[in-house]
């Protein structure tokens, strides 16, 4: 029994509410319990509704089942007012709950503080993770002099793999307040063969404009043939993936969902196009467009030009002009502008409406890029895979996950038809998850983070690589408060 004023003690409220219970045992066990003394005489009002009964600290209750529903919708980003949706109706309703919206909103709140501790060694410890899962996952850091990170780099095994079969074209951007620290975010991201975009590695800068960003972006661009910004890849991070709130360890998970959503687009879409013989149908669809696009150009014969008794010039009605070869039925155009660049690729508008002009029946091979074919990617060296899913004894994750589900909903269904099933269900379930979590993952190597062989040493600053480095500073909040 607890007074409306529970957990507010500014002055004694003389509260004469009492409850005494006296236990009868039986042989040393507990038989009954009976109300020796009840005084119901109060100087306050009770509360007045049963729904304002779990605004009081002591009638709240918080399951630890329930609980860790709400930290997982929370962690999906759900929205405040969806999450209470899902609680309603999960106890029949909003009356029902026994706890509050601000009560939701405090456990985030406590949630982001209990992550943001000991950033640096959670962040340490993913990424021996995701070395142990594949031994070509890289990452860099480099330390100030007082031992904090100063910048950070990592790429993942299937990031790699995906340079080398699309490294031709990268894109390079900057994108901020990402995370807790408002490092600017760089990534490097260019296209796969369906058209879609592909992340190739990310970094973490404290100076943008300083020797390091400045360094970061020369190396990043030896290969690129574009720096156009990467509009897309920034508002999926930002809108679906991380925010201002975000720490370091939480935001590289994240990243490698970000790597992980691709790869799930990557084979809805090569499931779709699967029948295709040689061009993927991003890659077809663009085709059509340019193929339609040369019918804007007229082109025209130069009978004053002569390179050769088998060679002519068609003019066409553009900056620059058309050279095309015939030799032996085979077709050869090289389009040449003022600027003498040679373009020799299928989506050029100028060369296709060559071919359509010449009456081609099929496009020379020399003019397709395996790029954009379904034979796009190469055999590389290394394993794709950024995690494992087989284990050592051959069963893969996913299977043990189906076959766990199937029983445990199956359990679930069959404890709930009566009380003694239930009650049993609980005992057994609960004395099995605690044997459960005490035993470790399997795992076939380990990671020393102490010492130059591990993440923690592979930075740029031996001397102080020895000690675990030191998160950066937060920024403050800069809202005004009344």
């Amino acid at each position: 029994m607890v007074i409306d004023n529970g957990g507010d003690h500014p002055r004694k409220w003389g509260a004469r509410l009492m409850l005494k219970l006296r236990h009868n045992y039986d042989g040393g066990a507990l038989s009954s319990v009976v109300y020796d003394v009840v005084e119901l005489q109060h100087n306050h009002p009770l509360t007045p509704s049963p729904s304002a009964v779990k605004h009081m600290r002591a009638h709240k209750n918080h399951d630890d089942t329930v609980m860790q529903f709400v930290d997982t919708m929370q962690e999906s980003h759900v929205p405040q007012s969806c999450i209470m949706g899902v609680l309603s109706d999960l106890h029949g309703g909003q009356d029902n709950i026994p706890f509050t919206s601000r009560d939701v909103e405090n456990r985030k709140e406590a949630n982001v503080r209990k992550e943001n501790a000991d950033d640096i060694n959670k962040l340490l410890e993913f990424f021996n993770e995701c070395t142990l899962q594949n031994s070509k996952f890289y990452c860099d850091a480099q330390l100030d002099e007082n031992g904090v990170i100063k910048n950070l780099f990592w790429s993942h095994a299937s990031s790699q793999a995906e340079f080398a079969d699309f490294g031709d074209a990268v894109t390079f951007d900057i994108t901020y307040k990402t995370n807790i620290y408002e490092m600017p975010l760089a990534m490097f991201v260019g296209a796969n063969h369906h058209m879609q975009s592909t992340l190739f590695g990310c970094a973490l800068l404290r100076d943008e404009k300083g020797k390091v960003g400045a360094c970061v972006l020369q190396e990043g661009c030896r290969r690129m043939t574009s720096t156009q910004r990467s509009e897309s890849m920034n508002k999926l991070v930002k809108h679906k993936f991380a925010d201002h709130q975000t720490a370091l360890h939480r935001f590289a998970w994240r990243m490698l969902e970000v790597i992980t959503n691709r790869k799930e687009k990557e084979a809805a879409e090569t499931r779709a196009c699967s029948m295709s013989r040689l061009y993927t149908r991003a890659a077809f669809r663009l085709f059509e467009e340019v193929l339609q696009d040369n019918t804007d150009f007229r082109i025209t014969q130069d009978d004053n030009f002569r390179n050769g008794s088998n060679s002519r010039l068609l003019q066409m009605s553009m900056k620059g002009y058309l050279h095309a070869s015939a030799n032996s039925g085979s077709i050869q155009v090289f389009l040449q502008y003022k600027l003498d660049i040679d373009v020799l690729c299928m989506f050029c508008t100028h060369m296709l409406r060559a071919f359509v002009h010449v009456q081609v029946e099929k496009i020379p091979a020399v003019y397709i890029l395996k790029r954009y074919t379904m034979k796009a990617k190469s055999n590389v060296p290394f394993d794709r895979r950024d995690r494992e899913t087989t284990r050592p004894d051959g069963v893969q994750e996913s299977y043990r996950t189906n076959m766990m589900m199937i029983e445990a909903f199956g359990v679930a269904r069959a404890a709930c038809k009566s009380k003694v099933a239930f009650d049993r269900a609980m005992a057994v379930l609960k004395g099995l998850r605690s044997q459960v979590e005490e035993i470790p993952r399997d795992s076939t190597a380990t990671v020393d983070t102490n010492t130059q062989d591990g993440i923690a040493g592979r930075v740029q600053n031996a001397e102080i690589s020895r000690e675990p480095p030191s998160p950066p500073p937060k920024v403050k909040n800069k809202r005004k408060h009344p």
